[in-house]
């Protein structure tokens, strides 16, 4: 009985995923997440990537479509700091010591985008934008996220980029367009789904059985991993 699942650290309701399904993948990095949904659904994945290197990186294969694009407020050029850890590079960032340095990227308005590529509705819309998330979901409109499906997102709030105000009123807007909210992580926002309770046949009891049980078993095996990990990093060695 679990309606949940995981994809390259990203939870999805799995129940009406399909092979006509549409994905639109913000912050695609290596492409990982497209090509585990494509792989596991038959489904088609927009991608999108600031990152000039990575974009042209990302494997071609069938269903998935790649676009070299930072998504932001509007349509234009703006800064990207590029991260020595490709994973944090973003239009959010400052340049820190370890940055890579700056590059002006193109920028796209993401509502107006897909309705020019008549991309209508989205069953997957997925986030990772390191700490730009707030300022694409408030440029888009309300009858644009009814027609989202679900959406996970990867909040920043835990590397500081990512105002928890910011957060609660972005669950709030969701929580009025009809959306249910799962939090995965306990003490922070960095795993967030909202399911489009309009879309979905569901029942009260399977969001709240998604919501509580499986988030906290989970969260237990995480614990337990982590936990089995430090000591088998911290057993002393024996003498035979």
């Amino acid at each position: 009985m679990n309606y949940l699942t995981q994809i390259q650290g990203h939870t999805l309701w799995r129940k009406g995923l399909h092979s006509d399904s549409v994905v639109v993948d913000l912050g695609a990095n290596r492409g990982a997440f497209s090509k585990q949904m494509i792989s596991t659904y038959g489904c088609r994945s927009f991608a999108f990537e600031a990152n000039p290197s990575l974009a042209a990186g990302i494997e071609n294969v069938s269903g998935l479509t790649v676009y070299n694009y930072a998504v932001a407020r509007d349509d234009g050029t703006i800064r990207f700091c590029l991260a020595s850890n490709d994973e944090e590079s973003s239009i959010a960032r400052e340049p820190a010591v370890d940055s890579a340095g700056l590059i002006e990227v193109e920028s796209i308005h993401l509502e107006r985008f897909l309705k020019n590529k008549s991309i209508p509705r989205i069953d997957v819309l997925k986030i990772d934008i390191e700490g730009a998330e707030i300022e694409v979901l408030e440029s888009c409109s309300d009858d644009f996220l009814r027609n989202v499906g679900q959406a996970t997102i990867e909040f920043h709030d835990f590397l500081g980029l990512t105002p928890p105000d910011a957060i609660y009123r972005t669950v709030n807007r969701f929580h009025s367009l009809g959306f249910a909210c799962i939090k995965i992580w306990q003490h922070a926002w960095g795993d967030v789904l909202f399911i489009n309770t309009a879309w979905h046949t569901h029942s009260m009891p399977q969001i709240l059985w998604s919501k509580y049980w499986t988030r906290n078993l989970w969260g237990a095996q995480r614990v337990l991993t982590r936990n089995l990990s430090r000591q088998k990093n911290h057993s002393p060695n024996k003498a035979h």
